[in-house]
Formats: structure tokens, C-alpha cells, sequence
């Protein structure tokens, strides 16, 4: 009898204690991430609608990072001058490797009138500044 109540009692023992262990140590740092530099390169035509364009816009992309950046988020502002031309958003379907750079394709859509920008621009100073 004194067997039966001395297994009962340590089964009993077990249960409570959950199985888990107290966490040791403090919880681990965050993996710190630094922006990417974004270095602007082409500016393409890529195509004419109805009430309005596309544009393609070449970014040269560098990672910083100990970590590759899979599929990153692009927010984009694309200026002529001082004449805010497109801006949005694009997920880029590349992976850019730790401490390295790629070029990244973000298409853009331009109304007529902002396009008239560019091209007022481009005949006023025989070119056009992009940024």
C-alpha cells in the first residue's frame, strides 16, 4: 500500500510541474537591420493607356546586412524637379544577398498631366532631373 501511495504521489508531482523548465538567461537580442542605399539609374518608358503611362524605374539596391533581404517592400517616391511624378508601392520578386547589391525593376503608373512635367522640363533645360 505504502508503494501504490509513494507512485501516486509523484505522479502527482510531475503533472504539476508542467514538464517546462524556467527560461535561463536573458531572451535573445533582435537581429538588427539597416536600411538598404538605394541609388536611382534609369527611368524607361515602359508603356502608353489611355489616361496614362508607365514608367519603369531602375534602382541599384545595396544590403548592408550580415542576412539576404527576400522579396523586399519597395516604397517609392519618383520626383521630376520638384514635381512629384508617381509614388506607391512594389514587392520586388528578387532576393538581394548579405553585404551585396542588385538591380531592382519597380514599374510605375504616370497620369498624362503629371507626365506633361517631364516633357515641360525636358524643353525648358534640355533634360530632364530625376530623383
Amino acid at each position: 500500500m505504502r508503494q501504490r501511495l509513494l507512485v501516486a504521489a509523484t505522479l502527482a508531482l510531475a503533472a504539476c510541474g508542467g514538464g517546462r523548465s524556467a527560461p535561463s538567461g536573458p531572451p535573445p537580442e533582435p537581429i538588427p537591420f539597416t536600411r538598404p542605399v538605394v541609388a536611382l539609374r534609369d527611368v524607361r518608358m515602359d508603356g502608353v493607356g489611355v489616361t496614362g503611362g508607365s514608367v519603369l524605374i531602375v534602382m541599384r539596391v545595396f544590403n548592408p546586412n550580415d542576412y539576404g533581404l527576400e522579396q523586399p517592400r519597395v516604397t517609392y517616391n519618383l520626383y521630376v524637379g520638384d514635381d512629384k511624378l508617381s509614388d506607391g508601392m512594389y514587392d520586388a520578386d528578387i532576393t538581394i544577398g548579405p553585404r551585396d547589391s542588385a538591380f531592382v525593376e519597380v514599374p510605375a503608373s504616370v497620369s498624362y498631366m503629371k507626365a506633361g512635367m517631364a516633357g515641360r522640363s525636358l524643353m525648358n533645360n534640355g533634360a530632364v532631373s530625376w530623383r
